[in-house]
């Protein structure tokens, strides 16, 4: 896994292309300010519901690029999940680069 504002360097989503299969698991906004918690660990988080709106929006289109597989995570239970990732990266070539998408 790579920290959410890996994608926003284009070496880095070139590098996530590289390194093999990139899974994107997608969520709201209002999914990510509660998954986020106290954000301790986090302290660049604004828990403002427009910071993470804005955020997502600007970032969701480097996701796009660089995700051979998407899983909308927002009210899927984590084993859905698992088991969706587990059957699009059987199917799945794996990223075809950057410069492509």
């Amino acid at each position: 896994g790579v920290a959410a504002g890996t994608v926003l360097d284009p070496t880095n989503r070139q590098r996530m292309c590289d390194g093999g299969i990139v899974v994107w698991l997608r969520a709201s906004a209002e999914t990510l300010i509660q998954r986020a918690g106290d954000a301790v660990h986090r302290p660049f988080i604004d828990r403002d519901a427009a910071w993470m709106e804005k955020t997502a929006a600007e970032r969701e289109p480097l996701y796009a690029r660089v995700a051979d597989v998407i899983v909308d995570t927002g009210q899927a239970a984590p084993d859905a999940s698992v088991d969706i990732i587990r059957s699009s990266i059987a199917s799945t070539d794996g990223c075809r680069g950057v410069s492509s998408r």
